[in-house]
Formats: C-alpha cells, structure tokens, sequence
C-alpha cells in the first residue's frame, strides 16, 4: 500500500514497463504483480493509473518470456478486484491482452502456467472460459490440477499461488452448469472437500468452499 500510495511511484513504473530498458520490464511488472497480490485495496489504484493497463497488454503479448509471465500475473491479480472489473473490461482486457495469450502455442511449465493464469483472468473477469478462446486449450482441469498444488502448498514454475486465488476463478466456473462435468472429472470435489477441511481465516473467498462444493454436485 506504501509503494501504490507513494506520489509518483506508479508513473515512475509505468514509465519503465514503456521504456526500451527491456531488462527491466520483468521487474517493474512484478512490483505491480506483488502490489495487486497482496493489497486488494489498492487494486483500482492501480488500474486508475494512466497508462499502466496498456503497458501491461503489450507486455503480456510482445515482452520478453518472463516479463510476459508476469505481466499475465498482474493482469489476473487486478482480475480478482470486483471494483476493477469494469474499468478491465472497458480497457478490452480480456481481448486484447488474455484471449492472444490462450491461442499462444508453445511448452513448459511457465508456458503452462501463463495460459492458467490468463485462463482465470478470462473467468474472473466474463465469467467464462470459453472453448474458442483457449484454442482447445484444457483451462479448466489445469485449474483444477492448480488448485492442488495451492492446497499442498506447492511452487509451481516458481509461482506460489493461494487457494483463494483459484477458488475464485472456479466459483465463476462453477455457476456454469456446462462446466461441471468436466470439473468434477478433473477431481474438483476430492480438492473442495480438502479445502473445507483445511479452511482457515488466512483463505479470504466471496464465496464459501462449501457453496462450490454444492455447485459442482448439483
């Protein structure tokens, strides 16, 4: 909150991220990334900035492979912020920017993990993921598959990611009738059943474990 709130700090990020310092685009998405992350109060801060939504666009289809990395990231964590949510739309996030990125093509782990993460951006953001935008792309077991690495508190391509973060993004899923079968064969309900089991106040959800667990059984 100290660095989004701190006159002149955004500006200063956004002007590196459309600096040609390409070495430093990673870096400066990551301070915006950890800053989304971690204080959702200061989400629409930063999505108020002028200029930082564009910058994190291109990055996210034409920076370097890891800025690409984080600038997905960021773009997902601003996702989460239901203040934000018109502002990302109206700024044609979700074409522009996280749709591109699903018909990427490539391997990996960080390449997987980008595509899961735009994926989600996608479903917090329309409440979908749908099947031409991910270029038969299968968003919805790797969320699930996601959602356990979060529960065993694993890194995955060097990303920590909460529960909450996937649960999020699954609540919106979930609301799709459509969408449970295939979430409940990736073993969404095993994982659901997990996260009740292990619910803490540290998991901040819209939406309790336990109401997506009815979702995915009905």
């Amino acid at each position: 909150m100290a660095i989004v709130r701190t006159p002149g700090a955004l500006d200063a990020l956004v002007d590196i991220l459309h600096s040609n310092v390409l070495n430093m685009h990673e870096d400066a998405a990551l301070v915006v990334n950890n800053c989304a992350a971690f204080s959702e109060e200061v989400c629409m801060t930063i999505v108020q900035c002028p200029g930082m939504i564009t910058s994190l666009k291109k990055l996210a289809i034409s920076g370097s492979f890891g800025a690409k990395c984080v600038a997905v990231g960021a773009l997902n964590c601003l996702s989460r912020c239901r203040e934000a949510k018109v502002s990302l739309t109206n700024k044609r996030v979700v074409e522009d920017a996280l749709v591109p990125v699903l018909q990427e093509t490539g391997t990996g782990d960080k390449y997987e993990a980008r595509k899961v993460r735009a994926a989600m951006a996608v479903a917090n953001l329309t409440g979908r993921c749908d099947p031409q935008h991910v270029n038969e792309y299968a968003a919805l077991p790797a969320m699930v598959r996601v959602l356990g690495y979060a529960l065993d508190g694993r890194s995955w391509a060097g990303i920590h990611l909460s529960a909450y973060s996937v649960l999020y993004p699954l609540s919106h899923l979930a609301e799709e009738a459509s969408n449970r079968p295939q979430l409940i064969d990736s073993g969404l309900v095993e994982l659901l059943v997990r996260s009740v089991d292990r619910w803490s106040a540290g998991i901040r959800t819209g939406r309790s474990a336990l109401d997506l667990l009815c979702d995915a059984r009905s």
